[in-house]
């Protein structure tokens, strides 16, 4: 999971559906701003305060990921239901009609 991760799948594309594509950059970029945080919770960083501000921050953008990937999935979802309905509607008015 590095910058040159984020390279590969935005070339080659190597997911199915560009959703999937684009939504894999999303995390891998999430990822990696989350493993730069982590050098703040190190003696690199002097203060006590410093820290427990980046740890917020390492919280919120974890809290984000998830919050985008499960409105993504139920995005998916909602929509797939939608079909089905649709397809279930067509499949009664065509026995129905016959």
């Amino acid at each position: 999971m590095t910058l040159s991760s984020v390279m590969f799948t935005l070339w080659y594309l190597p997911y199915e559906t560009k959703q999937a594509n684009y939504s894999e950059v999303f995390n891998d970029c999430t990822h990696l701003l989350l493993i730069y945080c982590l050098f703040c919770f190190t003696d690199f960083v002097g203060e006590a305060e410093t820290r427990e501000d980046v740890g917020f921050v390492f919280i919120g953008i974890d809290l984000a990921n998830l919050a985008i990937n499960l409105m993504i999935m139920i995005g998916i979802s909602i929509i797939k239901a939608k079909l089905y309905c649709k397809r279930r509607l067509a499949m009664k008015k065509m026995k129905i009609g016959v």
